[in-house]
């Protein structure tokens, strides 16, 4: 079981490199969804009980959504189903070790994508359905250790995506500025923090022009 998890791996990288939607990549989608074609059929079905249990089901999650974020560009519809299916898995992650920091990243990244695939269908509900989950899990995230900056960083993004949601698709102006002023008062405690952070300078800068439009 651990081997085939670890070839698992290694296809999972092989895919990253030549053309995952995340980071610096050769552009070669086809042979990428490939390579994570294979690490997905790698994955071994093992009982709950396993000790490899949830070191796979993750695996299968992480797969699923790297899956749908090359596919979301060119078939919305069967990217929804993996990032949905992805979702089922880490949620399960998070519910069997609610602590887990590692589970509810896992759950908040497949909720912001879900949400943006949505809104891109139309489906306005849906979107803020997700977002609004996310944020509730960064947000308890946050309360639970205010001086975790992983946490809080990941509140700034979702609640931006929130109030983008809000603002350009829902025209839901106050709802927008609620989310845009949350996300600026966390920045500014980071900055604060880490003033030579250029980053995050810049990101709070874009917020508070989003604040002022």
């Amino acid at each position: 079981v651990e081997l085939r998890i670890d070839l698992n791996r290694a296809y999972e990288d092989e895919g990253d490199i030549l053309g995952g939607a995340r980071g610096i990549n050769l552009g070669r989608t086809e042979e990428a969804r490939a390579a994570y074609e294979k690490a997905l059929a790698l994955i071994p079905d093992v009982p709950p009980g396993h000790p490899s249990a949830l070191r796979a089901r993750r695996a299968k999650a992480v797969l699923l959504m790297k899956l749908a974020d090359i596919e979301r560009a060119a078939d919305i519809a069967d990217s929804l189903k993996k990032y949905a299916s992805a979702l089922e898995t880490a949620d399960a992650l998070l519910a069997a070790d609610p602590n887990s920091t590692r589970a509810r990243n896992l759950v908040t990244a497949l909720l912001n994508k879900l949400a943006f695939s949505k809104a891109g269908t139309g489906d306005l509900k849906g979107a803020l359905l997700d977002f609004q989950r996310a944020s509730d899990l960064d947000f308890a995230a946050v309360n639970a250790d205010p001086n975790n900056e992983k946490a809080r960083s990941d509140l700034v993004v979702t609640l931006k995506n929130l109030a983008d949601l809000y603002y350009y698709e829902m025209n839901s102006y106050p709802e927008a500025l609620r989310s845009y002023r949350k996300a600026a008062e966390l920045l500014e405690i980071q900055t604060r923090a880490d003033p030579g952070n250029i980053v995050w300078q810049q990101n709070l800068s874009e917020i508070v022009t989003d604040i002022a439009s």
